[in-house]
């Protein structure tokens, strides 16, 4: 061995070198400190889906009857009742119940002497309208002397102007009020038996 073999042996002897050939390690092998992060990463947690809600059952609107004021003339509670069914039907017009009253509110429970009192005045029932708050409703003015009318969304003749010579006074019709169906008359036989689908269904008879 010469000299200069002895030089290169002395200084890969020293302390920070080494002979020995570096460690390959292939790639995607062995441990590692990312595997470790990779652990301790949680897989994420999907959000758990909330039961629907079941929806809730439309309960059907209580038979209601309708009662309109008692001292005023024939015609007029026939007015009252009128404006009453557009009310309850949320429709503006007679005409929009259709033809056979295909849309007359079904919770409305009339007496036989309210649908007689419809059916007889009839004539004014397609003069009105229920504008439900957007608009003035279309009700009329009677007068109880001379039974003659004029349509009105507010003011009205206190004193007829209708026919001369008339003292009457008319009346501006109001809807009738919502009533119990405990406090709308009833002829005996109806009072004693149990809600039919005929007694709910009655008011057919005005499209007859």
């Amino acid at each position: 061995m010469g000299a200069g073999d002895y030089t290169v042996d002395t200084l890969f002897k020293e302390p920070g070198w080494s002979t020995s050939a570096p460690s390959v390690s292939s790639v995607g092998a062995g441990h590692s400190a990312d595997d470790d992060d990779d652990d301790d990463k949680e897989a994420p947690v999907e959000p758990k889906q909330r039961p629907r809600a079941k929806p809730k059952a439309v309960k059907p609107p209580r038979e209601t009857g309708l009662a309109a004021d008692p001292s005023l003339p024939p015609d007029c509670q026939a007015v009252s009742l009128g404006l009453a069914v557009l009310r309850e039907a949320k429709v503006s017009t007679w005409c929009e119940l259709g033809s056979g009253l295909e849309r007359w509110p079904s919770h409305v429970v009339l007496t036989e002497e309210q649908l007689l009192l419809l059916r007889q005045h009839s004539g004014l029932l397609g003069l009105i309208a229920w504008r439900d708050g957007k608009k003035p409703m279309v009700t009329l003015a009677i007068c109880p002397e001379c039974h003659r009318f004029e349509a009105t969304t507010g003011a009205w003749w206190r004193k007829c102007q209708l026919k001369l010579h008339c003292q009457g006074a008319p009346v501006k019709v109001s809807p009738a009020k919502r009533a119990p169906m405990g406090g709308v008359p009833q002829r005996l036989e109806e009072a004693s038996s149990p809600p039919t689908e005929s007694r709910a269904t009655n008011h057919r008879v005005l499209a007859a």
